[in-house]
């Protein structure tokens, strides 16, 4: 008797395998396993050797195009924008801009998330609700697609972003006082003098400031000094992302022109189209 109930469970099983070709046994292919790592800030951080890959859903009107600035120079921006659902994240790596007209395309690449001045730190780009993604077609002024943060302002000393970078640098003064309480006071109205986002020049220094003043604004004051202080907060990271090109390139016309978002499966997700 048990040895019919055994050859009545293997023919069962062997049914089900043929009647569902195996899938039954299969990782659901919707739902791809996500490699997630979190920062001490609470943010979600993806290595380039993740596995993750956003499910093939439909980002019609969550995703879009929302504006194409100066086409007739060679400052051209593509502006996309998103309303995400809340907690979503998509992996917009491999999307691309594609030309209906002319055939060109733009293939969105990686980026940093913490960007260094020189350094091409390319790891995907994951965006979340409220994201806005400015594509150029020119190269980086600091050699890299990047995430802005809270420190970012730092770049545009000597650099031209367009469109120009927040200047929502933590106020210096406020480092200071609270870990190197043992500045003078002359040291301490200096600083508070300094505007944001800006590397305080040693010609602009007050005659009378002391040398132990002086080095602090010098080694401290400083893109590099401001993440090292801030990378931990909770609102470090803004939501907008910069795209740049390996090479400078027109990719758009500036007239009579139709521009494809689509996925990384094919899809297009929004069209674009002008013709004056």
């Amino acid at each position: 008797m048990k040895d019919n109930v055994g050859i009545i469970l293997i023919i069962a099983i062997i049914i089900i395998i043929i009647v569902t070709k195996g899938s039954i046994f299969k990782h659901n292919g919707l739902h791809p396993l996500v490699t997630e790592n979190t920062s001490s800030s609470g943010e979600n951080i993806y290595s380039s050797g993740s596995n993750y890959d956003q499910a093939p859903l439909d980002y019609k009107d969550r995703v879009w195009i929302s504006s194409i600035s100066d086409r007739e120079t060679f400052d051209e921006r593509v502006y996309i924008d998103t309303n995400l659902d809340t907690n979503e994240i998509v992996n917009i790596t491999g999307w691309k801009l594609r030309s209906t007209v002319t055939g060109n395309e733009f293939v969105i690449g990686g980026a940093a998330i913490i960007p260094h001045v020189g350094v091409r730190d390319q790891t995907p780009i994951i965006i979340s609700r409220g994201a806005r993604i400015i594509i150029s077609d020119y190269t980086s002024p600091i050699n890299t697609s990047f995430r802005l943060n809270k420190c970012t302002g730092f770049f545009s000393e000597g650099r031209n972003f367009e469109p120009a970078l927040h200047n929502k640098c933590p106020a210096i003064i406020d480092d200071t006082t609270s870990n190197v309480p043992n500045l003078t006071d002359e040291c301490l109205d200096y600083i508070d003098t300094l505007p944001r986002c800006e590397v305080p020049k040693e010609r602009d220094f007050w005659e009378t400031l002391g040398a132990s003043c002086k080095n602090y604004l010098l080694r401290n004051v400083n893109y590099e000094s401001c993440v090292t202080a801030h990378k931990n907060d909770s609102d470090f990271f803004e939501t907008e992302w910069r795209i740049y090109p390996a090479q400078p390139k027109i990719l758009w016309r500036d007239r009579h022109e139709k521009i494809q978002l689509i996925d990384r499966y094919g899809r297009v997700v929004d069209t674009v189209e002008y013709n004056q």
